[in-house]
């Protein structure tokens, strides 16, 4: 027999024997396990390791591929209304402490365990004494300790388990599908897990812990809930009476239609997006700071900045979808920061930046600074939302530069900024409005033709009007959306001031005189002026001429106006159908459109006639 043969018998009848050593162990470790010694001696192991915690149904053993002590029908003893079951519990021993004539473990594999924490009710955990977070850590390190003597370098796996964190009858937090490894290295913990979040879907998460006096401290954290992540975190849980979160993450990636749906399961912790009917888009953040109560996300403090990415926001503030494009996010203090943003809204199109700044989390102020061009449909419903009429919107295409609009939750607003009109004039505009008030500090006009510079202050008491310059009919036909003024002008340099509670305080000075266009007056009145010429001084108002057209009624008019104590004296010639100056006068001071919630109370105008 040559040498080749031979180291081939040789290995031959090595395998058979290593197989008939293994076959006869399994037969062994299966005749060995049904007895009543081993299932003894094996429970009072187990009540010894486990000091009574661990009660199960039987014990089998294993030696193929490694030894294992398998616990089947596994119940840990734990406080009240929690519970942990598992149905198999895989316990690998060392090898080398088995000859040695001792059992350590090296790795725990828990199959299908079902656990459930219910948080008690702050009645009951009010009468229960209560460890200060110091000797809890004290405990959980001493605990740590201990085990890293006994089993040095321990590993726990759990496959296909579930997860339930319950308070007050209601699941905090539902985990299926639960995956997990937790290996013990020097006091620390190094833990992977992965599961399935009912409302929250996949979740994620890979990290370091270690406890140390009243904190637990997280490093290298990677997580994933849904379609979000955060990566490279590092923090810590402060275990004090709130049970405090500080961590920083080097990136975050928000999916906000994930998160907003999310969210919308929770309506105590929507916050900011209560407004909102869907949110769509991407936020990257890096870094990202949170800190605040673990267990209230509504009350966190946040500090971040990155940015935007195809944002879609459906409100019920805006009747129409928000589109951003692309921009750049700074976040904290309260604070809410959006640089070099590309926004739509209605059919128009902006560029600039914004800041929104929140209080107990609703957004309280926000100020706008954009250029970009408005469409028709948006100036509409601008208009609308100042109380003015729709034939004062200014006509479309409209190109927009320094547009700085400020407001409040108090329902002011206040907005300036330059438009140009394709073919027409310059529009400047500084405004003002509140819930009984609209001031327009000034309005610019001006074109090759025109220049004119308009004031108004419209109040519940005062009324004031100046208008200085001129303004042809070329002008006012390309400025507003409705051709009010087809052929007419208006120039002159006028101030009018009417208090509506204290008359004699009112008054007039200079001299107004136009042709041929409508104004667009409250409750949806026209008034359609062929000509009239207006001259003020002191407390009257000296109508020099007036040819109106008021629902179809004719009406020409010479005289004056002076204002008085008892209220306004009226000493005018009237040529007119079957009309009320009373009515015009009246329905000029009085809005039917006011919100019926919340009416705004017009001094009625006292009438004199002359």
């Amino acid at each position: 027999m040559d040498k080749k043969a031979r180291w081939k018998n040789i290995l031959i009848w090595a395998t058979r024997t290593v197989l008939i050593s293994v076959a006869g162990l399994v037969l062994a470790a299966a005749f060995y396990e049904n007895t009543d010694l081993f299932q003894r001696n094996t429970r009072e192991s187990v009540n010894k390791g486990f000091k009574n915690y661990v009660v199960y149904k039987r014990a089998d053993l294993t030696v193929f591929p490694a030894i294992c002590l398998v616990l089947k029908n596994v119940s840990v003893k734990v406080p009240d209304r929690n519970h942990i079951a598992i149905e198999s519990l895989k316990i690998y021993p060392r090898f080398l402490s088995l000859l040695r004539g001792s059992f350590k473990v090296k790795k725990f594999i828990l199959i299908k365990p079902e656990i459930l924490f219910d948080i008690p009710p702050k009645s009951q955990t009010g009468k229960e004494k209560k460890l200060p977070p110091k000797e809890i850590m004290e405990n959980v390190n001493s605990l740590i300790k201990e085990i890293c003597l006994d089993m040095p370098g321990l590993i726990t796996v759990i496959k296909n388990g579930s997860l339930i964190v319950r308070k007050d009858n209601q699941n905090l937090a539902d985990v299926k599908k639960l995956s997990a490894r937790v290996a013990l290295e020097h006091q620390n913990l190094k833990i992977m897990v992965k599961g399935e979040m009912e409302k929250w879907g996949r979740i994620s998460l890979v990290g370091k812990f270690y406890a140390d006096k009243e904190s637990i401290f997280i490093n290298d954290l990677f997580a994933l809930f849904g379609q979000s992540s955060v990566s490279q975190c590092l923090g810590k849980i402060m275990l004090n009476d709130t049970v405090t979160l500080q961590i920083k993450a080097e990136k975050a990636i928000l999916v906000l239609e994930d998160i907003f749906y999310k969210l919308s399961l929770f309506k105590t912790i929507r916050g900011p997006f209560a407004p909102a009917h869907n949110i769509k888009g991407r936020i990257t953040l890096s870094p990202l700071y949170l800190s605040g109560p673990l267990y209230q996300p509504r009350n966190w403090e946040i500090a971040a900045q990155g940015s935007l990415k195809d944002i879609v926001y459906y409100s019920t503030a805006v009747p129409e979808l928000v589109k951003i494009t692309q921009g750049q996010i700074r976040a904290g203090d309260n604070k809410i920061n959006l640089d070099n943003f590309e926004v739509s809204v209605f059919d128009s199109t902006f560029g600039g930046s914004a800041q929104l700044e929140s209080k107990q989390n609703e957004i309280c102020m926000a100020e706008i600074k954009m250029d970009g061009v408005a469409g028709n449909n948006t100036l509409d419903w601008i208009f609308r939302r100042i109380n003015f009429s729709p034939g004062e919107a200014l006509r479309a295409p409209l190109k927009v530069s320094n547009l700085h609009i400020l407001w409040n939750k108090d329902e002011k607003i206040l907005a300036s900024g330059s438009a140009f009109i394709k073919n027409g004039p310059t529009v400047f505009v500084n405004l003002r409005k509140d819930a009984n008030t609209v001031v327009v500090n000034n309005l610019k006009i001006t074109d090759k033709e025109s220049n004119a510079d308009i004031s108004l202050y419209y109040a519940p008491k005062l009324i004031t009007l100046s208008f200085k310059g001129n303004i042809n009919a070329r002008t006012l036909s390309a400025l507003f959306e409705r051709p009010s003024f087809q052929r007419g002008w208006i120039k002159g340099d006028f101030y009018c001031r009417l208090h509506l509670d204290q008359y004699e305080q009112s008054a007039a000075k200079g001299k107004l005189e136009g042709k041929d266009f409508v104004l667009h007056l409250p409750a949806n009145e026209t008034l359609k002026v062929g000509h009239v010429v207006l001259t003020g001084k002191n407390k009257q108002i000296n109508l020099d001429s007036a040819e109106l057209v008021w629902d179809k009624n004719n009406l020409n008019a010479k005289g004056l106006i002076q204002a008085a104590r008892e209220g306004l004296i009226f000493d005018v010639k009237v040529k007119s159908d079957a009309l009320k100056v009373e009515d015009i006068l009246n329905k000029l001071f009085q809005s039917d459109e006011q919100p019926k919630e919340k009416k705004t109370k017009t001094q009625k105008v006292a009438l004199r006639g002359g």
